[in-house]
């Protein structure tokens, strides 16, 4: 087994923390494993312009992309999903495969619809999420990260029927729960009410809104070693006080990279 690190990131279309997310694993990717999945990418013209570090690969798809070293023998998927279930719903999932000598570990980069917009989202979403799980079932060691645009506690991250997620991590591996994933960053923050998800307010600090998920499916939850919010990368480091008060044109998204580290 190898140390990965999981990073996940809705950079706002900013070409700068692109940038500087290229440096970042083009330094990591000399001593370890690092996959990281952006939501919101800068426009095509705009990153056709930026040179690649040649030890890393990015693929990219719509708005998402993955950006890894090249000694990660990654493989992106087109996910065949039904497009009759949801106008243009491929566009807002993204597969990256790795091999392993146990079997493929199937990474997910998700931006889901968000529940500001319209009323029907909450449906999108659901068939978004089970479509996924009809498709990668499959696959005992998968990770879904992204832009999940709800609360870690809401129906389509805890419901049987869509991901079934849990906040606890020895319920999860011992089996005493019929959830099928942990979500690591759920116990991020201690209180169990109240807790916003990345679609509304500001006035909770740390507010849900500014951090995403990484959930991790039930085979891989032993080997986890830390969940936390990467505050310093590359040539960037992240003030969260100054963070709160809103998203900046220097480099600031409105919501926070997230990391989690673990052997797969």
């Amino acid at each position: 087994m190898a140390k990965f690190t999981f990073v996940s990131f809705n950079i706002k279309h900013q070409k700068n923390l692109f940038e500087s997310i290229l440096k970042y694993v083009s330094k990591k990717a000399k001593s370890g494993y690092i996959i990281f999945a952006i939501q919101e990418m800068p426009r095509k013209e705009t990153v056709e312009k930026i040179i690649i570090p040649n030890n890393i690969q990015m693929y990219r798809r719509g708005d998402l992309a993955f950006v890894y070293p090249k000694k990660i023998n990654g493989t992106q998927n087109n996910l065949g999903i039904p497009s009759d279930d949801v106008t243009s719903l491929r566009k807002n999932v993204m597969l990256l495969t790795i091999p392993l000598e146990s079997g493929a570990l199937q990474i997910v980069n998700v931006h889901a619809f968000s529940k500001l917009q319209e009323v029907s989202n909450k449906k999108k979403n659901q068939i978004l999420f089970q479509n996924l799980e009809k498709i990668l079932g499959q696959y005992s060691q998968r990770i879904y990260m992204g832009d999940f645009n709800t609360n870690p506690y809401e129906e389509n991250l805890v419901s049987e029927d869509v991901l079934c997620t849990s906040r606890e991590l020895d319920d999860v591996c011992n089996g005493r729960t019929k959830a099928m994933f942990y979500n690591p960053g759920w116990r991020y923050l201690k209180e169990k009410k109240g807790i916003r998800g990345t679609f509304c307010d500001r006035k909770f600090f740390p507010r849900w809104q500014i951090l995403d998920h990484i959930i991790v499916s039930k085979d891989l939850c032993k080997t986890i070693f830390s969940f936390s919010i990467l505050k310093e990368f590359s040539d960037m480091k992240i003030n969260l006080s100054e963070f709160q008060k809103s998203s900046k044109p220097d480099g600031y998204s409105d919501h926070l990279p997230v990391s989690l580290t673990m052997e797969v």
